[in-house]
């Protein structure tokens, strides 16, 4: 009988790669970009539509900084890291603003703040997951085509 690894459950049984092979630093470096900069996009101008590009920060900072032929996976999963942890700064925020009440509206107030990152959750992630696979493919087939051309 076989111990399982953790990494089992995370790993394709059609291919060898694996998640944790692909969250390097291009991806960490694009992830905490983008979730600093949805975090001052939402303070300033709130959660408008326009906040979308400021998504895709995260995934061209990721698909720069990696090889041109891994883009298409470090841009869409630098997408999705940026995304989940501004979201756990909208629970953390919630958290401080709950902090200030009473337990009864402490708890409707902190609710509404778990309500607003499900539903930011439901709405950005797969368009962080679209518009990273876009960008990277489109940045990656750039440099791609550069270091051919040079």
């Amino acid at each position: 009988m076989r111990d399982a690894l953790p990494t089992e459950f995370v790993r394709s049984h059609t291919s060898n790669s694996r998640l944790r092979d692909h969250v390097r630093l291009p991806v960490i470096v694009g992830g905490l970009l983008q979730a600093v900069l949805l975090g001052w996009y939402v303070v300033t101008f709130g959660t408008e539509p326009e906040i979308f590009a400021a998504g895709t920060v995260g995934p061209a900072v990721a698909a720069l900084l990696t090889e041109p032929d891994a883009g298409w996976v470090d841009a869409p999963l630098a997408g999705v890291f940026g995304g989940c942890l501004y979201l756990l700064g909208v629970l953390v925020y919630g958290v401080y603003v709950a902090s200030g009440f009473e337990y009864v509206l402490a708890t409707w107030m902190f609710g509404e703040y778990i309500t607003l990152a499900i539903s930011q959750a439901v709405m950005l992630l797969p368009g962080f997951v679209f518009f990273g696979v876009v960008v990277g493919g489109v940045i990656g087939r750039m440099k791609l085509f550069w270091r051919r051309r040079s």
